[in-house]
């Protein structure tokens, strides 16, 4: 077995985790001085950063928008870029732009165009694939008698239900960036992607298990207008101050509002696909292409 060296930067955080294929060492710390300190001399063989997030919700997939502001990924991108073309390394980079839709990939693919003209780097191959499918293409499998299963115990999919999805992101595993590698590719930028199929192995933090004394809860409200919508939610709210907590005998003071008001939010999206749709090629989703960047 093949042992390689990675070095992954979270999307972000100005920080570094470094990472070996054959154990399970990880080596986290802040700052630009980190990142070339201890990660970029020990001469990785990939440089790799997984950028997407289904804990931001499924608003910025259906909205198609970023969460992280521009300025933080051109960062991460840029000190990527720099280290990876200098050392002559492969960079991948997965789930662009929070979401891993297919403007969120074009804006990477512009970025990193830029970066390298602005460093004046000698021409390199750039590969970019989407993972966006179709609606249609999707209902079209559904009228076929095809059964998407729905995954982590949400029922299977339905025409209904595809048919009333704004966006549809397939998840890649490593086919599209193995494509592209075999195409010569220097730097890939990725649509929607699982984070095994960029890094080699991934070190997991354990969570420690703290109780809080207090918490800070939100009420949302959901309805078809906003003024239904605004009703919900503060009449959840209310509901607070009449809430039966063990231990606590009295009618007041379990709860206290930190603001008096309703505020209107941006159009809510739910997730509607998390299914495995069956496929004869496993490309038949992802859009691969190749340019050139550089001078």
């Amino acid at each position: 077995m093949t042992a390689y060296k990675l070095i992954g930067l979270e999307e972000g955080t100005n920080g570094v985790k470094q990472r070996k294929a054959n154990n399970s060492m990880s080596q986290r710390a802040p700052g630009v001085c980190s990142f070339h300190w201890i990660g970029v001399e020990q001469k990785p063989d990939y440089y790799c950063c997984d950028s997407g997030s289904n804990d931001i919700g499924p608003t910025p997939l259906g909205a198609d928008l970023s969460v992280s502001p521009c300025e933080w990924q051109v960062h991460d991108l840029e000190m990527l870029l720099v280290a990876s073309r200098k050392q002559g390394v492969p960079m991948l980079i997965g789930s662009s732009g929070d979401t891993g839709s297919n403007s969120r990939v074009d804006m990477y693919v512009d970025i990193i165009k830029k970066l390298a003209e602005k460093h004046n780097m000698p021409k390199f191959k750039l590969g970019y694939f989407y993972s966006e499918v179709p609606v249609e293409h999707i209902v079209k499998k559904l009228k076929e008698g095809v059964e998407i299963e729905g995954l982590d115990g949400r029922p299977n999919l339905t025409v209904e239900e595809a048919e009333a999805t704004d966006r549809i992101v397939a998840v890649a595993g490593i086919h599209p960036f193995m494509k592209l590698l075999d195409m010569g590719a220097d730097v890939i930028i990725g649509g929607r992607s699982s984070d095994c199929a960029i890094f080699a192995a991934r070190a997991l933090e354990p969570v420690k298990n703290v109780q809080p004394h207090e918490m800070c809860i939100v009420v949302e409200g959901i309805a078809p207008t906003k003024e239904e919508a605004e009703e919900v939610a503060m009449i959840g709210s209310r509901q607070l101050f009449y809430a039966r907590l063990p231990e606590v005998k009295g009618t007041a003071g379990t709860a206290a509002f930190i603001l008096d008001e309703v505020f209107p939010a941006s159009p809510a999206y739910k997730w509607t696909l998390n299914h495995v749709i069956p496929v004869d090629d496993p490309t038949e989703f992802f859009q691969v292409h190749i340019v050139e960047a550089g001078v």
